[in-house]
């Protein structure tokens, strides 16, 4: 979906990854990791890894159809970006919000167990990865 331009360029680590917000009526889309993965039962948006020739906004579609079954119709806007080392690997992972085509037909793939959509109330009843925590307080600020 080379159409899709976003003007964000991956720099800055030695791995990158996506995350998409998707938002229906003051919520948005979270999905649960599987309980025998990395981070086990904790909550987190659709997202992954970016592959070494893919460019993020082809990742970021290619993960949010993986992960949830949901098209990505539009991306609205960049959220922010967050690094950390993950097992001795610096990763950057860059958010957006995106516009899916039919938000009530979500596909969980075999990484994760369940999804919610949670708003800022729901927030304290949900177990969240802290890049998730911290995305969503930048996307809620």
């Amino acid at each position: 979906m080379s159409d899709i331009n976003i003007g964000v360029k991956k720099s800055g680590a030695d791995k990158y990854a996506v995350s998409a917000i998707i938002s229906k009526g003051g919520k948005v889309l979270l999905l649960m990791r599987h309980g025998n993965d990395q981070f086990p039962n904790l909550y987190e948006f659709p997202g992954g890894g970016v592959e070494e020739t893919e460019t993020l906004e082809d990742a970021l579609v290619r993960e949010v159809y993986e992960e949830s079954g949901l098209k990505v119709k539009s991306i609205l806007r960049y959220v922010g970006s967050l690094k950390g080392e993950i097992h001795g690997t610096m990763l950057k992972r860059y958010t957006f919000l995106v516009s899916v085509e039919d938000s009530d037909d979500v596909k969980l793939s075999h990484e994760h167990e369940k999804y919610v959509w949670a708003g800022k109330k729901d927030l304290s009843n949900i177990e969240l990865t802290s890049w998730t925590e911290q995305t969503l307080r930048q996307f809620w600020e």
